[in-house]
């Protein structure tokens, strides 16, 4: 019967350990039913293509629609996208290292992979915003892959990869010129060689190295992906040691792993010693994140305010002269670092308690379905792109159901599932000590969605097996965890993308549009300072020394506040 069916051994083991923990009145009805939905390799190769060509299907019409928008390239120099994008045109030309100082500030792989594009099909955006649809086209089949080892399901699997090919806030950063689809598909990549490592019964551990190099890679797009792989590589170490009873199998699995963990930072840490003369593995900011992270004024979530500015280039700076007045001497970026951090736990000690509570708040923000913006607004975007509305709830669901996988399924795990939920718990721990935001997070939506897959399965075998406990032990779950996710919360509005939108139309000459564009982020947000300095260049450009000078006054004086308030 297993030739018939074009079973594998392992297939008919795994079904024999669901017949035998299933009652008595299920075991036919199992039985049909895994009969009926088992996935030959062609079955299984027609939904992997099909999942490919849906995803790549609705990136490239977002694509042809994000064409005709002002948000098809970065709006201002002065935040994220704009500053990788220049930095990725000066590699192109030739400047691989950088002479700037700070640099050494910034996350440092992104403007290579640009610069690399750009070096290859000359300065086009359009190229690689389809390189990085490329790549966002391969989650679906990675994260098909990774729910095939979590989960003793046939539809699982199939359900993670539909729910990946069709989320939205995927498609939206992946044509952002941001790190975030680069970042998931190496997360991704090493995560699954992880997977095949724990279910390899012979110990090898050719694996493991290359998956921490890869997560390596990962790192220096986001610096705290080293926090989840070092649990990883312990509970690497822990399970390797226990199943195969031979203690060095464990210990040389989790060496490896940060071995090569480190061979992926190491050409960035070997760079900035040779500019700088010191040592900084990936990037001096981390300091300067964690003090505005943990700045008692910022509640929940996180805004590069705290005095020290908006944009990437001015909030480096900024940092870089207190730092250096405080200690009344120069610094090297490793110590301007050190300063912010002693600073951050200067906040902490003083309010240990408020600190919990600002914890508290950010895992709620973490799992609450509102898309927390940094450098451009999903919210916003979307009222210019109507493909995007459904990123207004996409995450709650997947968040929802992934609450469900988690507590529902947690008996069933395999070993991949067990190293998915601890990158996701140590992921998830360093996004809420650094700030939530949504883009942030959305390394770990890939795992979210590989448990909310689980969960759904879980409810459509109680459904068919008619076991109609297990199926309302489900149902109640999903509305107790969707009225969490879905709770209200403090939305920011749109004062500042509306800035960042009329300092785009501005360069572009659009002075009625800038100036539309400005007084709606005033009238949003009155204290909101950038906006009165940028009206005050519009006015002085027109000639009206009148307005210049009250707007740059107005400016000046909201400026002393926020310094003198850290806000």
């Amino acid at each position: 019967m297993a030739a018939s069916l074009d079973l594998t051994r392992m297939d008919v083991e795994r079904f024999v350990v669901r017949l035998r923990d299933a009652p008595p009145a299920g075991i036919a009805t199992r039985l049909a039913v895994a009969i009926k939905a088992h996935l030959g390799p062609g079955q299984e190769r027609r939904w992997l293509y099909a999942m490919f060509a849906a995803a790549l299907i609705l990136r490239l019409y977002y694509l042809h629609v994000l064409g005709k928008t002002p948000f098809f390239g970065p709006l201002t120099s002065m935040v994220d996208d704009g500053v990788y994008n220049l930095r990725g045109r000066e590699i192109a030309a030739g400047d691989w290292l950088g002479s700037p100082s700070w640099l050494i500030y910034t996350t440092p792989l992104y403007p290579y992979f640009l610069g690399l594009i750009y070096r290859i099909f000359g300065y086009s955006i359009g190229a690689a915003h389809f390189i990085q649809t490329l790549l966002g086209s391969l989650t679906p089949l990675l994260v098909y892959g990774l729910t095939k080892e979590s989960f003793d399901s046939r539809r699982a699997p199939v359900l993670a990869g539909i729910i990946s090919a069709v989320y939205i806030p995927f498609i939206f950063y992946e044509n952002m010129l941001l790190g975030e689809s680069l970042a998931i598909f190496l997360v991704l990549c090493g995560l699954y060689l992880l997977a095949l490592a724990l279910k390899r019964a012979d110990g090898t551990l050719t694996a493991v190295f290359p998956a921490g190099f890869l997560l390596g890679l990962a790192a220096l797009l986001r610096p705290n992906i080293t926090i989840p792989v070092s649990f990883c590589a312990l509970y690497l170490g822990l399970f390797l040691a226990f199943k195969r009873d031979r203690k060095f199998i464990g210990a040389a699995a989790a060496i490896l792993l940060m071995a090569g963990l480190a061979a992926g930072i190491s050409p960035i840490t070997l760079k900035n010693y040779r500019l700088y003369g010191d040592f900084v593995p990936i990037s001096a900011h981390g300091g300067v994140n964690l003090y505005m992270a943990t700045n008692p004024e910022k509640g929940g979530g996180f805004r590069p305010s705290a005095g020290l500015g908006t944009g990437m280039k001015e909030i480096i700076d900024n940092s870089i002269l207190i730092s250096e007045q405080a200690k009344d001497r120069a610094l090297k970026p490793s110590e301007v670092s050190a300063y912010w951090t002693a600073r951050a736990f200067e906040n902490i000690r003083s309010s240990p308690l408020g600190f919990l509570a600002l914890m508290s708040r950010r895992a709620a923000y973490f799992l609450n379905r509102y898309e927390y913006p940094d450098t451009i607004n999903i919210l916003f975007v979307a009222e210019f792109i109507p493909f995007l509305k459904p990123c207004a709830f996409a995450y709650g669901v997947v968040a929802a159901l992934a609450i469900c996988g988690i507590v529902l399924c947690v008996r069933t795990w395999s070993a991949a599932a067990w190293l998915l939920a601890i990158f996701a718990f140590g992921y998830s721990f360093s996004v809420c000590v650094f700030g939530v935001v949504s883009r942030y997070r959305i390394p770990v939506v890939p795992i979210l969605i590989i448990f909310a897959a689980g969960g759904l399965a879980f409810a459509w075998d109680s459904w068919i097996d008619k076991n109609y406990s297990r199926f309302f032990r489900f149902a109640a779950l999903a509305a107790l965890a969707a009225m969490f996710v879905f709770f209200p919360i403090r939305q920011l509005r749109f004062a500042v993308p509306y800035n960042t939108l009329g300092v785009y139309f501005a360069q572009k000459g659009d002075w009625a549009q800038a100036e539309l564009c400005y007084q709606k982020a005033l009238k949003i947000s009155p204290g909101f300072p950038d906006p009165y300095r940028n009206m005050a260049v519009l006015y002085h450009a027109a000639g009206d020394d009148k307005k210049t000078l009250a707007f740059e006054e107005r400016y000046q004086a909201l400026k002393k506040v926020a310094l003198a308030t850290g806000k």
